[in-house]
């Protein structure tokens, strides 16, 4: 998968870059935008990254329902954990927007 992803200010910015579209999973009770950040967890990966996907409600580092999922790092680096989500997702599904091929833009925290 040849995703673009760029990084400013704080924001990944994700974009299809002509690449096929991403389905949604069909497993019964799994966010429909876990595969997209499952996609985006190993193209950071590629790059030298060390991050694992989690669900917000299993994790007890972030809230969200009990199908969000978000990506941080495996370890903390100096004691700083970098965490990637989408922060408009009660608003609309990330994975949407990456099939039409519009940006979608996920929010980094470093805690």
């Amino acid at each position: 998968m040849n995703m673009k992803i760029t990084e400013k200010n704080n924001t990944l910015i994700v974009n299809r870059n002509g690449t096929s579209k991403i389905g949604k999973s069909g497993c019964k009770g799994t966010d429909p935008d876990s595969t997209l950040f499952y996609h985006i967890k190993n193209a950071l990966n590629k790059k030298g990254f060390s991050l694992v996907k989690v669900r917000m409600s299993k994790d007890g580092h972030m809230f969200g329902n009990d199908n969000t999922v978000y990506l941080r790092s495996k370890t903390s680096n100096k004691g700083t954990h970098v965490m990637i989500y989408d922060s408009n997702y009660a608003l609309r599904l990330a994975i949407d927007d990456y099939n039409k091929g519009e940006d979608v833009e996920l929010t980094i925290s470093r805690v």
